[in-house]
């Protein structure tokens, strides 16, 4: 098959850092490309991909802004147009949705990658013959009723993840964006209380900032933890692989993880 993957325009993919639905959409190029499909991936252009890469920004545009997304999904399917025929473009950003109004002959797939928000909700409404990717079965639950919807869980190469048989640390650690939503102000509040020292890898994203220096400054700055900020795979994966437990205290309905 012939298959368009339009990435965000926000993070590179795979991210280097931060980035979890550019590591999903890495992960689904370079399977579709060992199962013998032609993936043509719409991404920046400090991407790394076995698939043919695409790219309108040479760079990652971060912080995330609506204009960049509109521009960069356009223009994407612009290309598929000129340049096809694709069997199925596969979107991970809903501006796909209306974008595909001028490619009504190309199947097209989109991957929710958000917790239910009442505004995107009657989006896809006007969207019907969409096929939605949901990530969980509650978050397809938690969604509009939406004629083609399907479970696909997230999946990664576990070949990319050391385990180990008992800790090397006696520390947990938590891994995630510095926002409330997340929880990280519980788990260092839970880690001191058990008498435990703890790890911390994110950072706050600019929605998060104001609430991050009102709880997490002080926190951070306890004797029991340490701030390792944003952490690419190469510290991740030792992080998780040695410590005692990962807390994840969420206080949202998750969508995946």
């Amino acid at each position: 098959m012939r298959i368009a993957l339009i990435s965000t325009p926000y993070l590179p993919v795979p991210p280097r850092r931060y980035g979890g639905t550019e590591l999903i959409v890495y992960e689904l190029a370079e399977g579709l490309v060992r199962r013998g499909h032609r993936v043509e991936l719409f991404a920046t252009g400090d991407s790394r991909t076995n698939a043919d890469l695409r790219s309108l920004y040479r760079t990652a545009q971060w912080p995330p802004e609506m204009l960049a997304d509109l521009n960069h999904v356009s223009w994407a399917m612009q290309q598929i147009g000129q340049h096809g025929p694709f069997d199925v473009v596969h979107a991970h950003s809903a501006v796909a949705l209306a974008c595909a109004r001028f490619l009504p002959t190309v199947p097209l797939v989109y991957t929710l990658h958000h917790c239910r928000d009442a505004e995107l909700s009657r989006f896809y409404q006007g969207f019907p013959d969409a096929h939605y990717i949901a990530i969980s079965d509650d978050q397809r639950r938690r969604e509009v009723a939406l004629r083609n919807v399907h479970v696909i869980h997230h999946g990664l190469d576990p070949a990319r993840y050391a385990g180990a048989t008992q800790p090397l640390g006696n520390y947990v650690c938590f891994v995630g964006r510095y926002a409330r939503v997340k929880g990280p102000h519980t788990a260092i509040d839970v880690a001191r209380t058990a008498g435990v020292p703890i790890r911390l890898a994110g950072e706050a994203h600019l929605p998060d900032e104001a609430w991050a220096n009102a709880e997490l400054r002080t926190r951070l700055a306890q004797p029991h933890v340490t701030d390792l900020g944003p952490v690419g795979p190469d510290v991740k994966v030792p992080l998780l692989a040695h410590a005692r437990a990962l807390l994840a205290p969420i206080e949202w309905n998750e969508p995946f993880g």
